[in-house]
């Protein structure tokens, strides 16, 4: 009963920090408001707390920092407007955010690569994208996969925290920009990412005063080929290191 009164306590007080600048550091107030209540927890209780406070652990940043922007990939005539966009998080709730986009890149997002790796069968290494909001813990992209089934993409998310491997794990970057694996502990030929997408959708942009803000999904490798509506195109992300 006191955990669960901490948790509903916790809930209260994310709810109330809805403002865009305490994002930065909510996720360490979500953690403190638990800590705060913490007294006469079972074991299992302070257990379920210490992973929570792991999750949102300070990252070593060990990677050289960058701006995410779109490259438009080719023979996509008219979408011009998707090129050289920088990516940023755009607030949803607690600790949560949209991956969004803007031609402003003062509000573009500081991304690394942190050292958590998975190492796949061949040897191949894969990270955790990070983002450095101004806070004390990372935020970081999240594709989140299963939101709507049976659809050929999915959104993408820059939540608060590291997470767990199999949520935020599987990035790299090669040639093209930013890449991610669905299976990084597995063989690449079970690897279901099919490439980024930007589409304008329903947020506005805190960058300009131009319209909607495009938003980042990320396709399916089957539904690679279905084609795109006129108000989304195929794009890399490119880091641009600063």
């Amino acid at each position: 009963m006191k955990f669960a009164a901490a948790l509903t306590t916790l809930l209260t007080a994310a709810t109330s920090l809805a403002a865009p600048s305490s994002t930065t550091d909510l996720s360490k107030r979500e953690i403190t408001s638990l800590q705060s209540h913490s007294e006469g927890l079972t074991i299992h209780e302070r257990a379920h707390l210490a992973t929570l406070e792991s999750r949102a652990a300070p990252t070593l940043n060990t990677s050289r920092s960058y701006l995410l922007h779109t490259s438009l990939k080719p023979h996509q005539p008219k979408k011009s407007r998707f090129n050289d966009l920088y990516l940023y998080s755009y607030h949803t709730g607690a600790g949560l955010g949209d991956a969004v986009l803007t031609p402003n890149s003062t509000v573009a997002s500081k991304g690394f690569l942190n050292g958590t790796n998975i190492t796949s069968p061949t040897g191949k290494k894969f990270y955790n994208q990070e983002f450095d909001l101004g806070g004390d813990f990372p935020w970081a992209l999240v594709p989140a996969p299963y939101t709507i089934e049976y659809t050929a993409w999915q959104p993408v998310r820059i939540n608060a925290g590291q997470g767990v491997v199999d949520e935020y794990s599987g990035f790299f970057i090669n040639g093209t920009g930013l890449q991610w694996s669905t299976a990084p502990e597995s063989e690449a030929s079970r690897n279901l990412f099919g490439g980024w997408i930007v589409c304008e959708w329903w947020h506005p942009d805190i960058g300009t005063t131009a319209g909607p803000a495009p938003q980042l999904f990320f396709r399916w490798n089957y539904a690679s080929t279905i084609k795109l509506p006129s108000s989304c195109a195929d794009v890399n992300l490119v880091p641009e290191y600063i």
